[in-house]
């Protein structure tokens, strides 16, 4: 568990080989907040000893974690975009994108990657860009699978969700580039490490050598919009 920021700590999880999933404690002006909430190795006390949390925020449907845990042992609400409707957002307090939530974190509508995905934007540090799975920074030489993720992932690290298993490709492209109309310094992606520099340029690089690579942002990009059956980071 590290602070990356003050009052921001970061840990992380394996949810596939290499690859792992993090969750972030968060201390807000109504108390601290966990995102996307894993439970650390060393066990809940470990969240216990930060300051026990009075809201888990998902980003995205696919990141419910261990938030049963969390609510049985401090009582939390889970905070869960309300689109689409589905068992796991029934659960929650729910929210809209473009909301902002529990007075500290704006909203981005990301539900063309996945299901409820949603961006958070803190205005500290001279912007903070919280996703789960939209922009993965996998480290491809820190991988068993290098061989095979430049096959996926040709555009990062970071790198944009793969289309091809987006829920709506093209949707999920025009939300991707609105990213870069944000001001945020400092990128927090679910999987991969954190970027605490020039992430936005970052971002839109990538973004733009997938255009040029496939013409998404085109008149049309030749693609049905598919709802992705499998979901290979949580």
């Amino acid at each position: 568990m590290h602070e990356i920021f003050p009052g921001i700590f970061r840990w992380t999880r394996s949810v596939r080989p290499g690859v792992t999933g993090a969750s972030l404690w968060i201390q807000t002006i109504h108390g601290p907040v966990v995102v996307d909430p894993f439970i650390p190795e060393g066990g809940i006390d470990q969240i216990q000893a930060l300051g026990a949390p009075h809201a888990v925020i998902l980003t995205t449907h696919r990141h419910e974690r261990d938030a049963a845990a969390y609510e049985a042992r401090f009582g939390v609400r889970r905070y869960v975009n309300g689109k689409p409707d589905s068992p796991i957002s029934r659960r929650g307090v729910r929210f809209q994108a473009g909301e902002r939530v529990l007075d500290t974190f704006d909203t981005v509508d990301l539900g063309g990657i996945s299901a409820g995905e949603t961006g958070l934007l803190l205005s500290r540090e001279g912007g903070i860009l919280i996703l789960g799975d939209a922009f993965l920074n996998i480290q491809l030489t820190h991988s068993p699978l290098t061989w095979i993720f430049p096959v996926f992932l040709p555009y990062g690290p970071p790198q944009p969700y793969p289309v091809w298993m987006s829920r709506g490709p093209r949707t999920s492209r025009i939300q991707l580039a609105a990213i870069g109309e944000l001001a945020f310094k400092h990128l927090l992606p679910s999987h991969g490490d954190p970027i605490l520099a020039d992430a936005r340029e970052r971002v839109l690089a990538a973004i733009e050598s997938e255009r040029r690579a496939h013409g998404f942002l085109s008149s049309s990009d030749g693609r049905p919009d598919i709802d992705a059956r499998s979901a290979p980071f949580k």
